[in-house]
């Protein structure tokens, strides 16, 4: 599923066109990263959060947050353990970003088990700007609107398999999918363990 953002949004009443959210959603998107940070647990143990922006949305009405030009949002990694599964895919997530925006990568450095913060400090400058299409996935879990009413929320990873490629390859011709039914794509796990904790469960027995 690719989705448009130069596309306005029409409601069910026909005539009201509303313009593209300032915010990126899940799917298949061109996308710069525009900025990087290490959040760090309770536990000692880091993940990357990305800063990035669409390229830039020319419908009508689009009014990007800060003075942005294409929508923009958060990409998280897993929590990345020294020496973990999860290390290694958030190293070569990065690897891959840049090498899919043309940067020749052949000429870095090896890095060792838990140096999460010098390989985004080393490949962050190389790619930073540079136009990517990638495949989105979300992570659903509940959440609440301004006004305290449940709404649920989504945290935005890279796909763990062929999430990248350059923007050499025409739209028509990617070979990117996403599969708003798959559970990989659109994971709502966590929607339904909230779903399925009831007030009638003891107090410690609470997941909140």
């Amino acid at each position: 599923m690719a989705l448009d953002p130069n596309k306005v949004n029409e409601n069910n009443g026909g005539n009201k066109k509303f313009p593209p959210s300032p915010y990126v959603k899940y799917g298949i998107q061109e996308v710069k990263i525009t900025g990087a940070e290490i959040k760090t647990a309770s536990t000692g143990t880091p993940k990357i959060i990305y800063n990035i922006e669409t390229v830039p949305v020319k419908a009508e009405g689009f009014q990007g947050a800060n003075g942005a030009e294409g929508q923009v949002g958060s990409v998280h990694t897993s929590w990345c353990k020294p020496g973990s599964a999860q290390e290694q895919e958030a190293f070569g997530q990065l690897l891959t970003f840049a090498q899919k925006a043309g940067v020749d990568t052949t000429t870095l450095p090896v890095f060792n088990d838990g140096e999460l913060q010098k390989v985004l400090d080393t490949i962050l400058p190389m790619i930073k700007g540079k136009y990517v299409r990638v495949k989105l996935t979300a992570e659903f879990y509940p959440g609440k609107d301004k006004e305290g009413n449940p709404k649920d929320k989504f945290v935005l990873h890279f796909a763990r398999f062929k999430f990248a490629e350059s923007m050499d390859i025409a739209m028509k011709d990617t070979t990117l999918s996403f599969d708003e039914n798959s559970e990989f794509d659109m994971d709502k796990r966590k929607l339904k363990e909230a779903a399925d904790v009831t007030t009638d469960a003891p107090a410690s027995d609470l997941p909140f």
